[in-house]
């Protein structure tokens, strides 16, 4: 292993080998988690950058929609990131609301907009906004909304707009975005057989990692 290459942080050669298995052998599953972690970047939430392997597969992904209406590419973000049929259109509706409110505008009004558009109620709007994980009790699908609204526009969060994302969350934008992160790196540390070394770059500890993968 070259010096250049141990100086990469982990958190980057794991993106790059993911990506890559996920071009090599794509799975709905790592579809998802790749989404998730590019969201994760979205929200300011990771202390490393997006690699350019990350980026470029993102590209890819929302190309498909490109020309699409707001609400297709909301669709399409929704089911690539793996939800249920049953939740892309709260999702959508979601992400909708999103771009109303992360403008500053209060959320009655963002969901009765959003009803307008979905051609549905106020109340399924809200239930989709306000709509709790029973296991860990945030607003989930809320949650993924922003996600689907960010990854879909390639938009990242200004600090004002996590002010507001926030607020309406009731936790602070980067707590749910590590938990899944470190979900999804715990997940794949031994499949990638990753193995700790004894040393520290800029007061940050780093990994040793073999790329071999064992995903089948």
């Amino acid at each position: 292993m070259t010096d250049e290459f141990e100086k990469i942080n982990f958190d980057e050669m794991f993106e790059q080998i993911l990506v890559r298995d996920q071009m090599q052998n794509p799975t709905p599953e790592r579809a998802a988690e790749l989404l998730e972690l590019a969201a994760a970047h979205k929200t300011n939430s990771l202390n490393y950058e997006m690699t350019e392997e990350l980026r470029q597969y993102l590209i890819d992904c929302v190309q498909e929609y490109a020309q699409g209406t707001q609400h297709e590419k909301a669709f399409g973000t929704a089911k690539q990131m793996g939800r249920p049929s049953q939740e892309q259109k709260h999702i959508s509706m979601n992400a909708h609301t999103w771009g109303i409110v992360l403008k500053g505008e209060k959320v009655l009004y963002a969901l009765e907009e959003t009803a307008d558009v979905f051609n549905t109620t106020y109340d399924t709007t809200k239930f989709a906004w306000e709509k709790k994980n029973h296991q860990f009790g945030e607003r989930e699908l809320c949650r993924i909304g922003l996600d689907v609204f960010l990854v879909m526009n390639n938009r990242t969060l200004t600090p004002e707009e996590e002010k507001i994302a926030t607020k309406y969350l009731k936790e602070e934008v980067s707590v749910s975005a590590i938990r899944k992160h470190n979900h999804i790196r715990k997940k794949y540390k031994e499949r990638y057989k990753l193995k700790p070394v004894k040393r520290t770059v800029a007061d940050e500890s780093f990994d040793e990692f073999d790329s071999n993968s064992t995903d089948g």
